[in-house]
């Protein structure tokens, strides 16, 4: 008989013992699996979020200095530093959130 592997043949695996944890042990892995990647799922998503919102205030801002809402070389030439949220400080801010 033919397997997916050159020179092994079923019934050289055949014989093998493989442990199995019993049906309890292993609804328990289960539902700890579960919670855990709906952790990530949710911490995922709250970074997508705050990437969007970082992208639109981008934008905005972006377009206030283009219609002279804003006026950057002024900012500039007075050494101030405009006023925006720092990217990196709000995705720390959204990883450090407790679920």
């Amino acid at each position: 008989m033919k397997s997916a592997v050159p020179g092994v043949d079923r019934n050289d695996i055949h014989p093998t013992a493989v442990a199995v944890p019993p049906l309890s042990e292993q609804r328990a892995i289960a539902d700890y699996l579960d919670r855990e990647t709906g952790k990530i799922d949710r911490l995922a998503a709250k970074v997508e979020e705050a990437i969007a919102r970082l992208q639109e205030y981008r934008a905005a801002l972006i377009t206030a200095a283009v219609t002279g809402k804003i006026d950057v070389r002024e900012a500039a030439g007075m050494g101030k530093r405009l006023e925006y949220p720092e990217p990196r400080a709000e995705l720390r801010m959204v990883a450090e959130e407790r679920f």
